[in-house]
């Protein structure tokens, strides 16, 4: 009994890891600061080794090998896209510059080059960063389906518009051109802003219920675990008493939970992914607390 105590110690452990792996894509989590205080050096030292092991088995959780690489892949071409980017923003400003002091039409054509090459550089970039963020959405676990798919397909439209003006830019060599290309983006660039929210919003909030869906059945196995032991009635009793707050806050995160999920998956299209953030922030506190009183009822 001791041994498979101290196993589901260290599962839950793992669960509470999950909370912190969710936390790397802008959620906070909750830690008791009175438990860290009171532990020696040695159990600090201990733990530090096992949450090493466990945040390793949280991403195994999280992992998709055949996704993992893609969205690895698509990582590399964004930061080299990035950084061409910089380098032809860099060579507009100085040719822009150039151009204001000569006023010569040699000078012109060198911003006008430089001009068309800063915004198919600055397209790249951004076509990278939604490809990106549709691999990252399809990878996310815990999520609707319909929630998936409505992201998916609004993520596949703009990319399909972005695709097209990036396009338009290789044949735009003159400034009338180039200042059409400049009006078209403005509200191209305010969609990419609005999808980008609501994806990342998307992918923090499957990423939050599958934490939930895993502490769940933690507490399922715990329950099973201890169901096989006689105990005395007073101990039972305190075990009760314990699952009965266990289900209050279970429920108190699930409520919470529900709210965010319906809306960010919902049609309203303005979604604020700092706002989504601050909401899971308390959402991950009450999963966290749920978490540590699973540890605790382990003891009884």
């Amino acid at each position: 009994m001791i041994i498979l105590t101290s196993f589901f110690s260290k599962y839950v452990r793992q669960v509470l890891v999950l909370v912190l792996v969710v936390a790397g894509v802008g959620v906070a989590v909750y830690a008791s600061q009175s438990v860290v205080q009171a532990q020696s050096v040695a159990q600090a030292q201990e733990e530090s080794l096992e949450d090493q092991n466990s945040t390793q088995a949280a991403q195994v959780i999280f992992a998709n090998p055949a996704q993992n690489a893609r969205i690895a892949a698509l990582q590399e071409l964004y930061s080299q896209q990035v950084a061409a980017y910089q380098v032809a923003e860099r060579d507009y400003l100085l040719a822009k510059t150039q151009h204001q002091k000569l006023q010569s039409l040699i000078s012109l054509e060198e911003a006008v080059k430089a001009t068309q090459q800063a915004m198919q550089r600055r397209s790249d970039v951004l076509l990278s960063y939604l490809d990106l963020l549709y691999a990252q959405l399809q990878d996310t676990l815990g999520l609707e389906l319909s929630y998936k798919e409505a992201g998916s397909q609004q993520l596949e439209d703009t990319i399909a518009v972005l695709r097209a003006h990036r396009t338009s830019l290789d044949s735009s060599t003159s400034v009338d051109a180039l200042a059409a290309a400049t009006a078209e983006f403005k509200p191209l660039y305010e969609q990419i802003q609005r999808d980008s929210e609501k994806t990342r919003s998307l992918i923090a909030t499957g990423r939050m219920q599958l934490v939930y869906d895993k502490a769940q059945i933690v507490r399922s196995d715990i329950q099973k675990l201890q169901q096989e032991y006689e105990v005395s009635t007073l101990k039972k009793s305190e075990r009760d008493r314990a699952y009965v707050e266990i289900e209050k806050q279970f429920k108190t995160v699930y409520d919470a939970l529900r709210l965010v999920r319906e809306e960010v998956g919902g049609e309203k299209s303005n979604i604020s992914y700092s706002s989504t953030s601050g909401k899971l922030l308390g959402v991950s506190a009450n999963l966290s607390r749920v978490l540590s009183y699973l540890e605790e009822v382990l003891r009884i």
